[in-house]
């Protein structure tokens, strides 16, 4: 009797302990995707909502211009509009390097020299004004000048 009965249902229990944790366990993983996807979801909402306040601001429209997410969009703005200053001035400068640089390369090397030719060759190039010193090293200087000696042939007459 009762103890047949008691195993029989110890075993229809455990089948159904079996059967509800394998469910709990489906659960706990559709459970885990779904929050994953409402994160996903909320990420996307906030996207929109500050394209939508900087589309917004761009246009004009300033719903609610004390929020924070256009507080921190109006901030990045002005951080970004600073780099650009701040690049655009380093380009000058450059800029002013560069033509400084192109004056001096042409002073030395002269105006009909092509550059590309000259980075490609591989013989060391020398510019006016070191080959003007070389030449000048070499020449040496002119003699002072010596007082001529005339001599006068005597020719008989």
């Amino acid at each position: 009797g009762s103890g047949a009965a008691a195993a029989t249902k110890i075993v229809e229990l455990s089948k159904k302990i079996r059967e509800l944790s394998a469910e709990l366990e489906q659960e706990k993983t559709r459970t885990k995707q779904q929050t994953f996807r409402i994160m996903a979801l909320e990420k996307e909402v906030q996207k929109r909502r500050q394209m939508l306040c900087l589309c917004n601001l761009l246009s004009g429209t300033t719903a609610s211009a004390d929020s924070p997410t256009i507080r921190c969009l109006q901030d990045k703005l002005a951080a970004a509009q600073l780099k650009v200053v701040e690049y655009r001035n380093q380009v000058q400068a450059s800029k002013q390097e560069l033509k400084v640089a192109q004056k001096v390369l042409l002073s030395e090397l002269g105006e009909d020299v092509p550059l590309q030719q000259l980075l490609a060759s591989p013989t060391s190039f020398r510019g006016r004004a070191q080959q003007i010193l070389a030449l000048q090293t070499r020449v040496s200087p002119p003699p002072p000048p010596q007082e001529q000696v005339q001599v006068k042939v005597q020719g008989g007459t």
